[in-house]
């Protein structure tokens, strides 16, 4: 089986709670250290993203240390790479702001990851793709295609500051994927947004009659809400967080549930089974800082 997978790498600054700081690979790459624990010796993913001239090298080389990472469809940008500054004011909210956003993918990349078993989009930037451009890929891909809506609903001002928003053709870019994952300040959001919807449960019915076949709404500390039609039936359901955590960094436990929740979906597993599996992942992601310390961590031995 063989993922592609959209999204930028950035380099990561992040301030906690605590006043501490950690550096080191965010972005996709949060996913990508997910996947690197949890696939199979015959998986492989496929990242496809510019990545800036100034830490090509260093990427590179870090990436050649993960066996079921296929580095080859990333291209070098004559721009210098994605940074993102981020500073937590409370467990949920936090103040972001972004460097040297690389332009987006164009059509013709897509080539390399076209005859994958599924596309993952997470949306570290909101500038990853053209809605034309993804468009066109939808047209043409015959796997799944699932997304993190993250950053579309991010703005950025020119200071580089991110400020909530809610892309004007949000069900144009969210109708071109068949599983939608959110966390719950961008559900709010689009639930303020549009009139007919007042709650989680509304806005998930509301996808899943418009074609689409699975909602993540990701709650932190409260776990997710998936809903998934069964025959003609809406099924909706809380899932539970992982237990015994002890969040120290909540840096990326979106991206680590995407990367968790995709790879068992696209195995065949039922959604819910692979929303618990998630759950927990994530979960151990949130009691570790950066990327560092996932690559560091047996993600197989954890019961959760």
């Amino acid at each position: 089986m063989r993922i592609g997978l959209i999204g930028n790498i950035v380099a990561d600054e992040i301030i906690m709670l605590d006043g501490s700081m950690t550096k080191s690979w965010g972005g996709a790459f949060y996913s990508i250290a997910i996947f690197e624990k949890l696939l199979n010796a015959e998986e492989k993913v496929i990242p496809l993203t510019p990545i800036g001239y100034d830490v090509w090298d260093e990427l590179q080389a870090d990436l050649s240390r993960l066996a079921k990472i296929d580095s080859s469809a990333l291209y070098k940008s004559e721009n210098k790479n994605n940074k993102v500054f981020l500073k937590y004011l409370d467990s949920i909210e936090r103040e972001e702001r972004a460097e040297d956003i690389l332009p987006p993918i164009e059509v013709e990349k897509f080539d390399q990851v076209m005859d994958t078993d599924a596309l993952l989009f997470s949306f570290i930037s909101g500038f990853e793709i053209r809605l034309e451009t993804l468009q066109e890929v939808r047209k043409t891909y015959k796997g799944k295609m699932l997304m993190d809506l993250h950053s579309l609903t991010l703005g950025v001002d020119d200071q580089g500051y991110r400020y909530k928003r809610v892309l004007k053709d949000w069900k144009k870019w969210v109708f071109c994927f068949d599983c939608v994952q959110m966390n719950q300040v961008e559900a709010d959001m689009l639930i303020e947004y549009e009139d007919s919807l007042t709650d989680y449960e509304e806005l998930a019915k509301y996808l899943l009659l418009n074609g689409i076949e699975v909602v993540n709404i990701t709650l932190g500390e409260k776990g997710s809400l998936v809903a998934l039609l069964e025959g003609d039936k809406i099924l909706l359901e809380q899932i539970d967080p992982a237990n015994g955590i002890e969040a120290v960094d909540p840096t990326g436990c979106g991206d680590a549930y995407f990367a968790a929740f995709g790879l068992e979906y696209i195995r065949g597993s039922h959604p819910l089974a692979a929303a618990k599996n998630a759950n927990n992942i994530a979960g151990l992601a949130s009691t570790l800082r950066g990327t560092k310390e996932i690559s560091l961590t047996d993600f197989n031995s954890y019961d959760a």
